[in-house]
C-alpha cells in the first residue's frame, strides 16, 4: 500500500458497487479521512483496522450500517468515539441535515478536539461536544429529541458500556435505533433483552449491532 492512505482500496470498492453511497461519498471526501489522521495512537475505528493508517475496505459493510442508521436520523446521541472522529465523519457524510451530539467521559477524553473543530469547519458546526460525567446530567437531556444513539463501547469496560445503555434507553422514545459499537462484551445481556421484548435485532456486521428500542 502507498501513501494514499488505501483511498485506491475503496476506489475499488465504488468500481465493484458503483450503486453504494458509502463508499462513494466517503471517496469523494477522502481528504478529510488524510487531514485526521495526526493522532499519535492507533486504535480501530469504522475505517481502519488499528494497525495502520490506511483505509480497510473489509470494513465497508459495519460503515454502511452506521451510514444507513444515519440518513434515516434527526438527532445523534454518541457516547464517547473514536480518537480521530471517523464515525463523525461517516454519520456527517450520510445526512447533511443530520446534528450530532457527542459525550465524551471528562476523565477520559476519547476524541481529539482539534478533529472535531476540523469537522465542524467542514459541515456546518453540525456536531456539538460535552464533556463531563453523563450519568450526572441526564436531566440535561430529557428535552431533547434523540433518534439514534451510537454507543462506542469498544474500550469501555462491560459494566459502563452496561450503564451507558440504560441511561440511553431513558433519554429515547420507543423504535429508537440504538448502533452497538464493542459487541461481544455486552452479548450475554443484551441477548437476554432481546428474549425480554426489550430490543429487535436489525443487523449486524464484525463487532457492530443496530438494535431497535422496543421501550
Amino acid at each position: 500500500m502507498t501513501e494514499d492512505y488505501g483511498k485506491s482500496e475503496l476506489e475499488k470498492a465504488v468500481g465493484w458497487h458503483p450503486h453504494c453511497e458509502t463508499a462513494r461519498l466517503l471517496l469523494e471526501n477522502f481528504h478529510h479521512f488524510g487531514a485526521l489522521r495526526g493522532v499519535e495512537r492507533l486504535e480501530p475505528t469504522f475505517l481502519i483496522n488499528g494497525k495502520i493508517y490506511e483505509y480497510n475496505l473489509p470494513y465497508l459493510k459495519k460503515q454502511e450500517i452506521l451510514f444507513n442508521a444515519g440518513q434515516k436520523a434527526n438527532h445523534v446521541l454518541q457516547i464517547n468515539g473514536d480518537v480521530y472522529g471517523h464515525s463523525l465523519l461517516i454519520l456527517l457524510l450520510s445526512n447533511p441535515n443530520l446534528e450530532i451530539t457527542v459525550y465524551v467521559e471528562e476523565e477520559k477524553p476519547t476524541i481529539e478536539c482539534k478533529n472535531i473543530n476540523y469537522l465542524n469547519y467542514w459541515f456546518k458546526n453540525r456536531i456539538h461536544l460535552y464533556k463531563g460525567k453523563f450519568f450526572e446530567n441526564l436531566e440535561d437531556w430529557s428535552e431533547v429529541a434523540f433518534d439514534l444513539i451510537h454507543l462506542h463501547g469498544e474500550f469501555e469496560d462491560e459494566s459502563l458500556f452496561y450503564s451507558q445503555f440504560i441511561a440511553c434507553r431513558s433519554l429515547t422514545p420507543k423504535d429508537t435505533n440504538i448502533i452497538f459499537n464493542g459487541v461481544e462484551k455486552i452479548r450475554e445481556w443484551m441477548n437476554d433483552w432481546i428474549k425480554n421484548g426489550h430490543l429487535e435485532f436489525l443487523n449486524m456486521e464484525d463487532n457492530v449491532m443496530l438494535m431497535r428500542s422496543l421501550g
